[in-house]
């Protein structure tokens, strides 16, 4: 089966990934499908799973196996596909490599440069979105990436912004929202306006006494290896998504839908 081809860069190296599920194996055929063109009969006769709302993956999916049997693809369609191969799969497959929270914010800042090239309409939406969700732009999270950057007078900055805002405790209750974002930065360090924006100590390292902060600003060093074990995405608590939407088309009210969902589940 042959179609119009969407010329975009399509993330190949995936060596390491041994244990993807049916869907993200599909997932990333399709990508592949669509970049050369020819949709190979493997591909083609392989059914794409059931559609669940909760799960992105599953909907970009169906939204590349859409374009390869349509004839004449709508504009739109063909916008959805370019951006379900330049930008989510790429993001996605990112995410997977490099999943601990250290990476959060350079993920952000990635998918945010991803769409510099997207129609302007394609960027306002992405923006509003990110502008919404972009919590990995909180300070908070942006100084865990900060201290973890691989160049040493960056990390530097991020020991003495960890310190400065450890030293400015308030009383007042911390609300954790996020600020006003730069979609023109050209580092991830810079998404936020940091001389507006009040930035507070990362949970993650507030376990460091301040001479353990004086000694990292000093040396430069790396953060903690106890930080890279906090993932970045929420994909452990989704899981249980899957049932809650089978259960909502299953029984009706809420406690039969709880029964139901922690029979299936437990």
């Amino acid at each position: 089966m042959s179609f119009r081809k969407i010329k975009v860069q399509v993330l190949e190296d995936v060596s390491g990934f041994s244990d993807l599920s049916t869907h993200q194996k599909f997932l990333l055929n399709a990508c592949r499908a669509n970049n050369s063109g020819v949709c190979p009969p493997s591909l083609a006769n392989k059914k794409s799973g059931p559609m669940v709302q909760s799960r992105w993956l599953t909907t970009a999916a169906r939204i590349l196996r859409l374009y390869v049997s349509e004839r004449r693809p709508e504009k739109n369609l063909c916008l959805l596909v370019e951006f379900v191969i330049k930008v989510y799969t790429h993001a996605w497959f990112e995410i997977r490599m490099e999943p601990s929270i250290c990476h959060g914010s350079r993920h952000l800042f990635k998918l945010i440069q991803m769409t510099s090239s997207s129609p302007r309409k394609i960027q306002t939406i992405v923006h509003q979105t990110v502008q919404t969700n972009g919590f990995f732009a909180h300070p908070e999270n942006l100084l865990v990436a900060i201290i973890a950057d691989s160049r040493p007078e960056v990390r530097v900055l991020g020991w003495q912004r960890t310190k400065s805002a450890r030293q400015a405790k308030s009383s007042k209750l911390r609300l954790f929202q996020v600020p006003d974002m730069n979609f023109k930065a050209t580092e991830s360090y810079d998404m936020v306006n940091w001389s507006t924006t009040e930035a507070t100590e990362p949970p993650l390292t507030r376990s460091l006494s301040q001479q353990e902060i004086d000694v990292n600003i000093t040396t430069a060093a790396c953060a903690p290896q106890k930080l890279s074990a906090f993932p970045c995405h929420s994909q452990a608590v989704k899981r249980p998504d899957r049932v809650v939407t089978e259960a909502a088309g299953k029984v009706c009210g809420w406690e039969s839908r709880e029964d139901y969902t922690r029979e299936t589940s437990f």
